[in-house]
């Protein structure tokens, strides 16, 4: 069954509120420009498309089987002990467990595979922010058409 390209995002982000966590908040990467005005307080997961690999096509490239990455990332601010007490990773850690006992082995729906872990960038920091990213991949099949 083909599905739509950038649907799996929508599915992610619902998935991972099914999990509850406390103080955490859940959002499309297209929203992680907001953490420019520093208005993020609390945790948060960025979820964002990371491309694709094609893999097999049948019926003359009609129909296309593509593996398709999904970027989480796990945004904390970056207080190192001030605050807190709390370096940014022992914050992260526990935020990254559920993410990825949420989609690890997960289907997100009809027509997608299983969700597994794939090499991702790891951590960087940036404007008061450490980032912590986990890569995931989803099969897919994309259907075209021809005369």
């Amino acid at each position: 069954m083909a599905v739509s390209w950038l649907e799996a995002e929508d599915l992610i982000l619902a998935r991972l509120a099914e999990f509850k966590l406390d103080g955490v908040e859940i959002r499309s990467m297209d929203e992680i420009k907001s953490i420019e005005d520093l208005s993020q307080y609390s945790s948060t997961i960025y979820v964002g498309y990371g491309g694709f690999t094609p893999f097999d096509s049948s019926g003359k490239g009609q129909l296309q089987k593509i593996r398709q990455k999904w970027v989480v990332v796990t945004a904390v601010r970056d207080v190192s002990d001030i605050l807190s007490g709390k370096n940014p990773r022992s914050v992260a850690s526990p935020i990254m467990d559920s993410v990825t006992t949420a989609l690890l082995g997960y289907k997100l729906a009809t027509g997608f595979g299983e969700m597994k872990l794939l090499p991702d960038d790891g951590q960087f920091y940036d404007k008061g922010f450490a980032f912590f990213s986990l890569g995931f991949e989803t099969l897919i099949s994309i259907k075209g058409s021809f005369n």
